[in-house]
């Protein structure tokens, strides 16, 4: 009888090198999963810009030429609706009109998405997608827009001089999710230069400190008194300054247009509810309330409705 049939198979070496791997631990998985979805991100971040730039085939042009060359109702030499507001009132007033004035409540606001994200540099990794604009503020602004998204937080304190040799230092940047762009002084003076160009304009300014994005308490009381200085203090006789101070949402809305600009002035600032959470100074809570006497500026969460909410 053959005996090797019934012959016991013999063990495995136990430096052999068939052995089962050994798992790694809970920990390694944990960063291998977490460097594994930063890759991901960034590959698929990589191709969403390339296939962005693609389509738009102006990517690489330094500016960013516009969508459309000239506006509707408008032509490339001149802007249409940069006085609209006032054109309104004094229709009203050739017309003989006394009643049922335009007001803020009765119009159409037209409005930008992150205003000033056309400042992120146009080379930077998601700019395709994280520029919003392709015209500076004022140009939004001679074109008819009255409503100005704009998103900070905290920055480079990088000195820019601009043609006259003035500088930008106070740390305050424009961002949109982690793309930075131009200070916060330069939209600023765009936004004043404006409305001294433009009297009988009103311009709603919201301003957001963005998403995920540091922003020390420095950084937010100097974005503060940066606003203060272009729009002036709420002690300022109205003629003195571009800050509209009313009191209440329904003094905003229902106050005749051209009364609202004569008598309480021309900029609205609104603050995010999260520009001035856990905001203490010296001691003191910045609350929306103090913020408001102050400086004269609202909370954006009680006087607009918001979306997302």
């Amino acid at each position: 009888m053959d005996s090797s049939k019934y012959t016991t198979k013999p063990e495995q070496p136990k430096g052999d090198a068939r052995a089962a791997p050994v798992r790694p631990s809970a920990g390694k998985r944990e960063s291998a999963s977490r460097l594994s979805s930063k890759e991901d991100f960034m590959r698929s971040s990589l191709l969403t810009n390339i296939c962005q730039m693609a389509r738009c085939g102006r990517c690489f042009s330094f500016p960013r030429e516009p969508a459309m060359n000239v506006f509707p109702g408008g032509d490339s030499d001149e802007y249409h609706q940069a006085s609209w507001m006032g054109d309104l009132v004094r229709s009203e007033i050739a017309n003989g009109k006394t009643t049922n004035k335009a007001t803020l409540k009765h119009l159409i606001i037209p409005g930008s998405h992150n205003s000033a994200s056309y400042s992120i540099p146009a080379s930077k990794l998601c700019s395709a997608i994280g520029i919003c604009q392709n015209l500076t503020i004022k140009e939004q602004l001679l074109s008819g827009i009255r409503f100005l998204d704009i998103r900070v937080g905290s920055g480079r304190k990088i000195p820019s001089n601009d043609a006259e040799g003035s500088s930008y230092s106070s740390g305050v940047n424009i961002f949109h999710g982690p793309l930075m762009g131009c200070v916060f002084e330069e939209i600023l003076d765009e936004i004043s230069v404006f409305c001294k160009e433009f009297p009988s304009e009103f311009v709603i300014v919201m301003v957001t400190a963005e998403h995920k994005r540091p922003f020390s308490t420095a950084d937010k009381v100097s974005a503060l008194k940066l606003m203060q200085s272009h729009f002036g203090s709420v002690n300022d006789p109205v003629d003195k300054r571009l800050l509209c101070n009313v009191n209440s949402r329904g003094d905003l809305l229902n106050t005749e247009l051209q009364h609202l600009i004569k008598e309480k002035g021309r900029v609205c600032v609104l603050l995010s509810e999260s520009f001035c959470r856990d905001l203490v100074v010296d001691g003191i809570k910045h609350s929306k309330e103090y913020v408001r006497e102050k400086y004269g500026f609202c909370d954006s969460y009680m006087w607009i409705r918001n979306k997302w909410q």
